[in-house]
């Protein structure tokens, strides 16, 4: 990335900073990282990746808004909305299955994107930076599941409340 985005006063260096994948890294750090990434811009209901394709990216939202949602039998289910310091795709990226949703820009759109290679590449030159993005993004994997486990223990309460009226 060019280094007028990299300058600690730019508005990417801000947004990136406060991103919970990044907030634990020194600044030389969070600069070696954004030298690892670039900015792609999209338009108002452009696709930024498809459900059930091949994942290639971190996404980290420097201004805009991404919905997720996952078609099933023709219906639309929303699995979140995605603003500004926002990062969405980190889980796909470590993993090997495809995603499990479609990122549509729900407005004009900047992205910073951090692909495979560039984690790859990051791993060969800078290990201690790369364990520190690996636990990041961990622990990052992790809140999500924690949130998801809420929101099955709800609807399961919800199904037994329903089970128990019938």
């Amino acid at each position: 990335m060019k280094d007028q985005f990299m300058d600690e006063y730019s508005t990417i260096f801000k947004v990136i900073e406060k991103t919970p994948l990044f907030s634990a890294l020194s600044k030389e750090e969070t600069k070696e990282m954004l030298s690892l990434m670039t900015l792609k811009n999209y338009k108002k209901g452009e696709i930024i990746f498809e459900q059930d394709s091949s994942p290639n990216n971190i996404y980290i939202i420097e201004n805009g808004i991404v919905k997720l949602f996952h078609k099933k039998d023709e219906v639309d289910f929303d699995i979140g909305t995605f603003t500004t310091g926002n990062c969405f795709g980190e889980v796909a990226l470590i993993g090997i299955l495809p995603y499990v949703g479609t990122a549509v820009a729900m407005s004009e759109l900047s992205v910073l994107q951090f692909s495979k290679m560039s984690l790859h590449k990051l791993s060969k030159t800078n290990i201690v930076l790369f364990n520190k993005f690996i636990l990041n993004i961990s622990r990052e994997v992790c809140r999500r599941l924690y949130l998801i486990d809420k929101h099955l223990v709800k609807a399961l309460e919800e199904n037994s409340k329903l089970s128990n009226s019938i």
